[in-house]
């Protein structure tokens, strides 16, 4: 199965055609960038349509590379806003082999509303136009409050 079939996998077993919000699709994106991820995540009483069972994946985690045990605690950071981080998340996220540090620096675009993705032909296309929406925004309201200070 492809990236993009394993997504929609997981999609369908928390009976959504499309995920609900932006740390959905980050973590089913995380849980479905391989084989191993998928299997965890695609196991009875993983994901249902409740959510998605980060403790009891940790907890059977053990069989995961360690970077697929990283990529793990990224989903569950991002999804929930909160988890326990043992170790520097920046170093951690710095000696990732390259696929896992893309996928999670994606996850974290995701998450954060700056990049969006569609599926076409079969693929992840990804686009930055929420990215650069938002440093236009910013970059008008910088120039709007420099002209005020300068009045």
């Amino acid at each position: 199965m492809t990236h993009v079939e394993r997504y929609q996998q997981l999609l369908a077993l928390n009976e959504q055609t499309a995920p609900k919000d932006h740390q959905y699709a980050a973590a089913f994106f995380v849980l479905s960038f391989d084989e191993e991820l998928y299997s965890l995540a695609s196991k009875p009483g993983m994901i249902t349509d409740d959510g998605i069972n980060f403790p009891k994946m940790r907890q059977s985690k053990r069989h995961l590379s360690a970077p697929d045990q990283h990529l793990l605690s990224v989903a569950h950071n991002l999804f929930s806003g909160h988890s326990s981080c043992p170790e520097n998340p920046y170093w951690v996220l710095s000696q990732l082999p390259a696929p896992h540090y893309i996928c999670a620096l994606q996850a974290i675009g995701i998450v954060g509303g700056k990049l969006s993705f569609e599926i076409e032909r079969g693929e992840f296309v990804f686009s930055d136009a929420p990215l650069r929406q938002t440093m236009q925004f910013y970059l008008e309201t910088e120039k709007m409050r420099e002209a005020f200070l300068s009045r």
